[in-house]
């Protein structure tokens, strides 16, 4: 893999629009890799497994899932898919959103895997059209809809697990926050009441399904995970940077796509490469997607993703080195503000649009468990879906009710 080939086959593929060829190609050699390797979803399909799912098609290999040690239903499934990318140095999780039945289990991932980086790629209520769609619990201290926040200090229990928003910096495009992780059980830790800090990044610019404005946003974004990864003390057992948007597969794929990408450059350029990744863009998603079925779930993505890389090369082609930060073009938008103390009047102005929010959100979640067959269905579809039985229905009763009155 080489810079050159990278920009020139991307410029290829961009002139004569051949993105959804590309995309449909590289679902044809992953379908076919994931029939050789053999790769199964048995343990996700188990009955006790499927509410721990938040879209029934979207599961964890059998051979790359990560096991949750200690459960108190002594049960280690958890939606989440280990990454092990030797050529770039990096270790992930890339893991759905987590639902109020799995936010337990996920802490207890995050613990248990020494994970001190989390990268969250969506909101917790995404917008399609005047339809609001619930894609991620909020599994640490927050009111956050939309950029409605809460006290510096909230505290939010999990099962064994407490969550303390210790800080806050928010910019136009993310958010930064420090979360004090304290184990409040010793079933699953040596020592009761030991805590860990968490980096937490949020990415809030990010349709689903889509893709952001531009790429200079998301290098940016991504130059700030890159920054809070290289500060990490040195180990030769690198601990895993957890990554989730909704399912767990297309922001997120796209985000690691290019990371990897990028910092294979940078561990060149030192002369630290320990291996070769695969020769080309299109061979690395396949082989990326052994691990986690479907990343990268749109031509859009595979463009966009595949774009930042370019731009990102581009940038530093001048004195041909690969930077650790952001391209030199790129400049922070925004402005960014701490929040490190409580901002009273902020929270009381809000405060009723929040509940609001948590109350549809509520509802949203009820009406999910009431139509337990909604679950098999990416949330979009749901409302399409009961609006069509409601017809069926609603006809089925008239033609019975024609039956009844000409029969009689």
């Amino acid at each position: 893999m080489n810079s050159e080939s990278i920009i020139s086959t991307f410029d290829e593929i961009e002139t004569n629009s051949k993105w959804l060829e590309v995309f449909y190609r590289i679902n044809s050699k992953s379908e076919k890799q994931t029939e050789d390797l053999e790769l199964t979803t048995n343990i996700a399909m188990e009955e006790r497994n499927l509410d721990l799912n938040r879209y029934r098609n979207v599961l964890p290999y059998d051979q790359h899932r990560v096991r949750i040690k200690q459960t108190r239903n002594e049960n280690d499934y958890i939606n989440a898919s280990p990454f092990n990318i030797p050529f770039a140095n990096r270790r992930y999780i890339l893991t759905q959103g987590p639902l109020s039945e799995t936010a337990a289990h996920f802490w207890s991932m995050i613990w248990e895997q020494n994970s001190t980086i989390i990268v969250m790629l969506n909101k917790f209520v995404e917008h399609s059209g005047k339809m609001s769609f619930v894609k991620c619990h909020a599994y640490f201290p927050t009111n956050i809809r939309d950029g409605y926040p809460v006290h510096i200090g909230t505290k939010v229990e999990f099962d064994s697990f407490s969550c303390e928003l210790i800080s806050e910096d928010i910019s136009d495009n993310f958010i930064t926050r420090k979360i004090k992780l304290t184990a409040l059980s010793s079933d699953n830790v040596e020592h009761e009441n030991e805590s860990r800090l968490i980096t937490h990044f949020q990415f809030t610019r990010w349709p689903d399904f889509g893709v952001p404005e531009s790429t200079s946003d998301f290098l940016y974004f991504l130059a700030e995970v890159r920054d809070a990864i290289d500060s990490l003390p040195f180990s030769s057992n690198i601990p895993p940077i957890t990554i989730h948007c909704s399912a767990g597969i297309g922001r997120s794929g796209a985000f690691i796509l290019a990371d990897t990408v990028i910092e294979y450059f940078k561990l060149r350029e030192k002369g630290a490469v320990s291996e070769e990744p695969p020769s080309t863009i299109e061979d690395l998603v396949v082989s990326l997607r052994r691990y986690r079925m479907g990343l990268i779930q749109t031509p859009e993505q595979l463009q966009f993703s595949w774009r930042a890389i370019v731009d990102y090369l581009n940038s530093n082609k001048p004195n041909n080195s690969i930077t650790t930060g952001p391209p030199k073009s790129i400049e922070r938008s925004g402005k960014k503000r701490s929040r490190n103390s409580d901002d009273s009047s902020e929270i009381i102005r809000r405060k009723e649009k929040v509940q609001e929010m948590k109350e549809k959100m509520k509802r949203h979640e009820q009406q999910r468990n009431r139509f337990f067959f909604l679950r098999w269905l990416p949330e979009e579809y749901s409302f399409s879906v009961v609006i069509f039985i409601a017809g069926v229905s609603m006809a089925m009763a008239g033609y019975c009710a024609y039956k009844f009155w000409f029969n009689r």
